[in-house]
């Protein structure tokens, strides 16, 4: 069942995401729901560490996260 919710954000940033959701063919509601679901991990999945910390890092490290991911774990096995 979906529910509505309220978000208080400046105009800047609605007129933005707004624009990028026309961009790219989708709703603010469905990024926001897309974002959101990202934060989630489910307590009973065991993550590797180095993909954890790539998964809810802010900003990837590099263009390329299974890259990131691969060297961080040849790294650990050195």
């Amino acid at each position: 069942m979906d529910k509505k919710l309220t978000l208080k954000l400046s105009e800047d940033v609605i007129e933005n995401v707004k624009r990028y959701a026309d961009t790219h063919g989708t709703s603010v509601s469905k990024l926001a729901e897309a974002f959101f679901e990202s934060l989630y991990v489910p307590q009973e999945l065991e993550l590797d560490e180095d993909l954890k910390r790539i998964i809810l890092s802010p900003a990837p490290h590099t263009d390329n996260p299974r890259e990131e991911y691969r060297e961080a774990v040849m790294r650990r096995y050195q």
